[in-house]
């Protein structure tokens, strides 16, 4: 007998979708569109689980349908109670009603990086490892983590979960959030191109617009001054960052994910500098890029829902 599960993690860019049978998976993206809300792209999404269902030979209801959003959600509940400025509209829209009347399938909605730690935990680069922390290098910075193999997520949902939102830098740049310092604000792929636009060094500087942060570390990898000081930035804030994520967690292994650490030895000067920063009497814990790609979260949300029905 089938045990489907319809998936979906929603990025800033994309939406991964996945249909997920035991061991097998289809997978396809959609453009995320996230500004203009979730519900757009409910009909969207549909269509293409089906469509992916069909691909694994299966046509029957799916056991559960998983959504991972860059959103605070009650602790093991379906509430959504904070966004990120993605999506705004999703703690509007009733979506278990809509699982059930379209589905017939029980719901469960996670943060997308507690969804993605779950998934590198089960069968990715932190299996094995019952303390871990992840951090998602993207948009924002997303930040999840497990203690003693348990999935942190305090009485607010926060637990874990707003790493991108430590604030490193006192009397920094301001957050979307409200703060100031916070991560996000000082290297993310949301505030990069800020950060270029306000150097006096943009007017000469050959990366190509409009400025994202891909454009920024391709021309820091050309040799680009104004790219190369960004990177350089972006290194020292995601690397202090990490070794304070170390220090409140003492995890065993630590997963970097995010397209920004694909940049030819961005990870390793990164890993370098975070390592170089904890605690001298501290055992440094395993650093390691997320195993799993794009179905990290998809197979994280199967797991999730199987701790949730565990929990009663």
């Amino acid at each position: 007998m089938s045990k489907l599960s319809f998936c979906a993690d929603f990025g800033g860019t994309s939406i991964k979708l996945g249909v997920l049978d035991g061991d097998r998976i289809e997978q396809s993206e959609i453009d995320a569109e996230a500004q203009k809300g979730l519900r757009p792209k409910l009909g969207q999404i549909e269509s293409e689980w089906r469509r992916l269902a069909a691909m694994l030979g299966e046509s029957g209801p799916p056991n559960l349908i998983g959504l991972g959003l860059p959103s605070v959600i009650e602790p093991w509940g379906n509430r959504i109670l904070s966004g990120f400025n993605k999506y705004t509209d999703a703690g509007e829209i009733d979506l278990e009603e809509w699982a059930t009347s379209t589905f017939g399938a029980p719901l469960l909605i996670e943060n997308d990086a507690h969804s993605a730690l779950a998934g590198e935990w089960t069968s990715g680069a932190a299996k094995g490892h019952d303390n871990a922390i992840f951090l998602g290098f993207g948009t924002g910075i997303g930040t999840s983590v497990i203690s003693d193999g348990i999935p942190q997520r305090g009485p607010h949902g926060q637990a874990g979960n707003l790493g991108g939102h430590l604030q490193i830098n006192a009397g920094g740049r301001k957050c979307m959030c409200g703060g100031v310092g916070c991560a996000e604000a000082e290297a993310s792929g949301w505030s990069l191109p800020g950060l270029a636009e306000e150097s006096r060094l943009i007017e000469n500087s050959s990366i190509v617009r409009p400025v994202t942060a891909g454009n920024i570390f391709r021309a820091a990898a050309a040799g680009d001054a104004l790219a190369m000081q960004l990177r350089e930035r972006s290194v020292d804030v995601w690397a202090a960052l990490t070794a304070s994520m170390i220090h409140a967690h003492d995890p065993e292994v630590v997963v970097i994910s995010g397209g920004i650490m694909r940049a030819d030895g961005l990870f390793e000067q990164f890993r370098e500098r975070a390592l170089g920063q904890i605690w001298r009497g501290a055992v440094p814990p395993l650093v390691r890029k997320g195993a799993l790609g794009s179905k990290a979260a998809l197979i994280g949300l199967q797991r999730l829902a199987e701790i949730r029905q565990s929990r009663g």
